[in-house]
């Protein structure tokens, strides 16, 4: 599970949380520079099943690619965006299955 939310250290961003019995949550680990309402989704890259990418999404549409092992998402590329207007926000990808 993916939240926005503080580090403890004085800083906000997301928190990537693990659970085995989903009453119990442990922080696995803390993207710093994000705000508020998280996504993240796997896309398949290049209609090759066995390749895929990960996106975190921001509230705002702003998003990044990159590889999530389970417990850490790490960033290929820059901040990107997906909308320049000023009335965008709370983004989030609709889901097919």
């Amino acid at each position: 599970m993916v939240l926005y939310g503080p580090d403890g250290k004085g800083a906000n961003g997301y928190l990537f949380f693990t659970s085995t019995n989903l009453l119990a949550w442990k922080v696995e680990s803390f993207l710093p520079g994000w705000y508020e309402c998280p996504d993240m989704f796997k896309l398949v890259v290049d209609g090759n099943p066995n390749q895929t990418k990960w996106v975190l999404l921001n509230g705002d549409g702003a998003y990044r690619i990159g590889v999530f092992d389970g417990l850490k998402f790490t960033p290929e590329t820059a901040l990107r965006r997906i909308d320049w207007g000023g009335n965008f926000y709370g983004t989030q990808k609709h889901r097919d299955d």
